[in-house]
């Protein structure tokens, strides 16, 4: 049976979203998009670029590969981007 991690030890999910969002911001500003630009390409709404740049909503694995693709973003930033996730996993062991 499955159990629950004890939530003292999981990473700060606010933390991981936050950077993340970063990421899509400098992403975005560095091809000179818009948000509303790019929420036009992946089919998101001008708000919910916003709140993921702020680090305030969560998306599905799809629909952020789709951002990834509509900010033609390396492998470079698309590894920066796991690595977040691993070091906040590492804080927990």
């Amino acid at each position: 049976m499955y159990q629950r991690k004890n939530s003292a030890v999981q990473p700060n999910k606010a933390q991981v979203l936050r950077q993340i969002g970063e990421i899509v911001r400098r992403e975005r500003l560095a091809q000179e998009m818009t948000q509303a630009q790019l929420a036009h390409v992946t089919g998101f709404s001008e708000t919910a670029i916003g709140r993921l740049e702020h680090g305030q909503a969560g998306i599905s694995l799809d629909r952020f590969f789709d951002i990834l693709w509509a900010l033609d973003a390396s492998e470079a930033v698309c590894l920066k981007m796991f690595q977040i996730d691993a070091q906040a996993r590492a804080v927990r062991s």
